[in-house]
C-alpha cells in the first residue's frame, strides 16, 4: 500500500483522498487522464498543463507497447522507464529523506491489446529549472551556487540514490527553498550509497548540461563533490570522459 494514497479506477490508479478536485479534474482514472489533450515530447510521452486549486498541476504521460520497449531497453545500458506509479514511489521515497521534489498527486497504468498507457500527476515545485536561469554576475555567487549543486549532488549518492538523469533543466532553483528535484521516474536507490558508475553518470550530466562554468568552476564544484579525500584528478578525468560520451550522441529532449 501507499500511505497516504487511495485505490481506485479498478485498482489501476493512486489518489490523494483529500485533493477532492482530482475527480472533477479527470485525474482519478487513467481513461480520464489521457482523455485530456497535450504536448507530446516524443513518440512515447506527452504532458497536459492544468490548473489546480493551489496552482499548476503537470500530468506525465506514457504511451507504450511494454514488449518491443523492453527489448530495446535491453540493447541500453540505462534504458528509460515509463512509469507514473514509478515516479509516485521515487518521490515520497525522495521526499521521505529530505529533497525537495514534487508532490505526487495520483498516478495509474493500465494496459489492453498489448499497450499499455501510465500517468503521474505532479504539483508544481516552485523555482525555475537551472538550464534558464542567467549565471550568477559575482564570484561569490558563482561559488555559492556551485557548493549547492555539489553539495545536493553529494547527499543524494551518500543516500544512496541515483537520478540517472540529473540535467540542470531537472535541477529546480527557489531562492527561498534552495534546490529541487524532477524527473525522478529513473530514480534509483541501494544501500551503503551510490554505486560509482551512476555516481559518475550524474555528474557528467551535470557537466554537460551547465554551460556557464569555467575549467576552474567544474574543478571546484567536483572538489566540493568529493570532499578532501577524494582523487580530484581521477575523477575529472571520468566525468569528463563521460560528459563527452552524453554530448557526442545527444542528450534526448525533455
Amino acid at each position: 500500500m501507499r500511505e497516504g494514497y487511495q485505490l481506485l479506477d479498478g485498482g489501476q490508479t493512486w489518489v490523494r483522498p483529500e485533493a477532492t478536485w482530482l475527480e472533477p479534474a479527470g485525474l482519478t482514472s487513467v481513461a480520464e487522464a489521457f482523455a485530456h489533450p497535450g504536448e507530446p515530447r516524443g513518440p512515447i510521452k506527452s504532458l497536459v498543463r492544468l490548473t489546480g486549486p493551489r496552482g499548476p498541476v503537470f500530468v506525465k504521460r506514457y504511451q507504450f507497447r511494454p514488449l518491443s520497449t523492453r527489448i530495446r531497453g535491453a540493447l541500453k545500458l540505462n534504458p528509460p522507464v515509463y512509469s507514473g506509479p514509478r515516479e509516485l514511489d521515487n518521490l515520497l521515497d525522495l521526499a521521505s529523506a529530505g529533497f525537495r521534489v514534487p508532490l505526487p498527486l495520483a498516478a495509474g497504468e493500465d494496459q489492453a491489446r498489448g499497450l499499455r498507457r501510465s500517468f503521474v500527476a505532479l504539483a508544481n515545485l516552485e523555482g525555475q529549472p537551472l538550464s534558464e536561469l542567467a549565471p550568477p554576475s559575482e564570484p561569490a555567487l558563482r561559488r555559492a551556487l556551485l557548493d549547492r549543486i555539489a553539495l545536493l549532488a553529494r547527499r543524494l549518492h551518500a543516500e544512496g540514490y541515483w537520478h540517472r538523469d540529473l540535467y540542470a533543466c531537472n535541477l529546480f532553483w527557489e531562492p527561498g527553498a534552495g534546490l529541487g528535484l524532477l524527473d525522478c521516474e529513473r530514480v534509483g536507490r541501494r544501500a551503503g550509497g551510490a554505486p560509482q558508475r551512476w555516481r559518475i553518470k550524474d555528474l557528467a550530466a551535470l557537466d554537460y548540461s551547465l554551460a556557464w562554468p569555467s575549467e576552474r568552476e567544474r574543478l571546484y564544484l567536483l572538489r566540493r563533490y568529493l570532499g578532501p579525500e577524494g582523487d580530484l584528478r581521477r575523477w575529472s578525468r571520468l566525468v569528463r570522459r563521460k560528459a563527452k560520451r552524453i554530448r557526442e550522441h545527444g542528450k534526448k529532449g525533455p
